[in-house]
C-alpha cells in the first residue's frame, strides 16, 4: 500500500512540471503568433469577412490563453502541492472580470462585449501564469530571447513600411484608387472612404500591430527584454570575458529594437520609454529600490492625476487638445466617453459597444 502510494506522488511529482514546461511553450507559441501574424490596417472599411478572420484569429489565441491558465490552475489544485506566488496583476484581473462581467450584462451588442473582455483578460491571465511558470534561469531567458527575437521583427516590418510600404500603397492608391475600393468592399465618398484615405496618407508606421501606438509600445516591451538579457551579460562580464561578442551582439539588437520604435513616431511610446529608462536606470543605482520603487510609484500616480487634470481644464477651457489632428480626435473621444461615464456610471456599456454610444454623444464638430 505504501509502495502504491509513493509511485502515486512520484508520478504527480513527475507530471506537474512535464505540464507546466507543455504550458510555458505554449504561451511562448502564442507571443510569437501575435507578434508577427499583421492585424487589418484598417478595420472599419475591411470586408465584413476580414473583420470577422481577424475576430475568430483574436478569439483563437485569446481562447488557447484561457485554456492554458484553466489546465493550469486544475493541475495545481489537484496536485499534492499547490503553491502560488502573490502578484498584484490578480487584483487587476479581479476589477476587469467584475467590471466586464457587470458592464456585458448591459451591452447593447453583448457578442461584441463578450469578445472584448476575453482579448483583454487573456494577456492578463497569460502573464499571472507566467509569474509561476518562470522558476528557473533558463525559462526566464528563453522568454526574454523570444521576446528579443520578435522584437528584431517588427522592427524589420516597420522599416519596410517606413522606407518601402507605405510610399508603394499611396502610388498604387493614387493610379487606380478604385482597385483599392473595391478590394477592401469600401464605397467611394463614404465615411469609410474618408478613413481609409486617412490612414493610407498618414504612413501610419505600426509593424503587425493595428497603429503606431500598438507597435510602439511593443517595442518598448522588446527593447527591456534587451536590455534585461545585456544587464545579465555586463553583470558576468568579469566572470566570462570571452563573451564580449555575445555583449556586442545584443547591443546591437537593442540599437535595431529602439530604431523600429523611434520609426513608429509615436510620441507616447517614445516618451515612455525615455521615462522608464530613466527610472530603470535610476533604480539599478539606488541603494533602496524597494523604497524609491514605491516612491516613484506614488509620484507617478500623482502626476497622472495631475497631468489629467490639467488636460480636462484645457480642453474644457479652449474645446480642443494641445496637438495636431490626432489630439483633436482624441480630445472629442474623450468628451464623448466622459458623457457615456456619466450616464452608465455603476454598469458601463461593455467592451467592443463605443461605436454603438458614440454618435448619441460627440460634439458637432467631430
Amino acid at each position: 500500500m505504501t509502495d502504491k502510494t509513493i509511485k502515486n506522488d512520484d508520478s504527480k511529482s513527475n507530471f506537474i512540471p512535464l505540464l507546466e514546461k507543455i504550458l510555458f511553450v505554449c504561451c511562448i507559441a502564442v507571443i510569437v503568433i501575435r507578434a508577427t501574424s499583421s492585424e487589418a490596417p484598417v478595420p472599419q472599411s475591411s470586408p465584413i469577412q476580414a473583420i470577422i478572420n481577424d475576430t475568430v484569429f483574436s478569439l483563437c489565441l485569446s481562447g488557447t490563453l484561457v485554456f492554458t491558465f484553466l489546465i493550469w490552475c486544475l493541475a495545481k489544485i489537484f496536485s499534492n502541492r499547490p503553491s502560488f506566488k502573490l502578484s498584484a496583476l490578480g487584483t487587476g484581473l479581479a476589477f476587469l472580470v467584475t467590471g466586464a462581467i457587470i458592464a456585458t450584462l448591459y451591452a447593447v451588442n453583448k457578442r461584441s462585449a463578450v469578445t472584448s473582455a476575453i482579448t483583454l483578460a487573456a494577456p492578463i491571465l497569460m502573464a499571472i501564469m507566467l509569474t509561476q511558470l518562470l522558476n528557473s534561469h533558463a525559462k526566464i531567458k528563453i522568454l526574454l530571447i523570444t521576446l528579443a527575437s520578435v522584437g528584431i521583427f517588427t522592427s524589420f516590418q516597420a522599416a519596410n513600411q517606413f522606407f518601402v510600404d507605405n510610399d508603394l500603397l499611396i502610388q498604387q492608391y493614387q493610379d487606380d484608387p478604385d482597385v483599392i475600393l473595391e478590394q477592401l468592399g469600401v464605397e467611394k465618398n463614404s465615411f469609410n472612404h474618408i478613413l481609409l484615405e486617412h490612414r493610407i496618407y498618414s504612413k501610419d508606421v505600426r509593424a503587425t500591430f493595428t497603429t503606431g501606438n500598438s507597435a510602439g509600445s511593443f517595442a518598448i516591451l522588446t527593447s527591456f527584454a534587451v536590455i534585461a538579457i545585456l544587464a545579465e551579460l555586463l553583470k558576468n562580464r568579469k566572470s566570462y570575458p570571452k563573451l564580449t561578442g555575445n555583449r556586442a551582439l545584443v547591443v546591437l539588437i537593442l540599437g535595431l529594437t529602439l530604431f523600429g520604435l523611434f520609426l513608429t513616431h509615436s510620441k507616447g511610446a517614445i516618451a515612455a520609454f525615455l521615462a522608464a529608462a530613466v527610472i530603470f536606470f535610476f533604480l539599478l543605482r539606488s541603494k533602496h529600490p524597494k523604497l524609491y520603487k514605491n516612491i516613484i510609484l506614488a509620484g507617478c500616480f500623482v502626476g497622472i492625476l495631475v497631468l489629467a487634470g490639467i488636460i480636462a481644464w484645457y480642453g474644457d477651457k479652449f474645446g480642443q487638445l494641445p496637438g495636431g489632428n490626432s489630439m483633436l480626435v482624441r480630445g472629442q473621444y474623450w468628451n464623448a466617453s466622459a458623457k457615456i461615464f456619466l450616464d452608465h456610471s455603476f454598469t458601463g456599456i461593455g467592451g467592443g459597444n463605443f461605436s454603438s454610444y458614440y454618435p448619441q454623444y460627440k460634439t458637432p464638430s467631430a
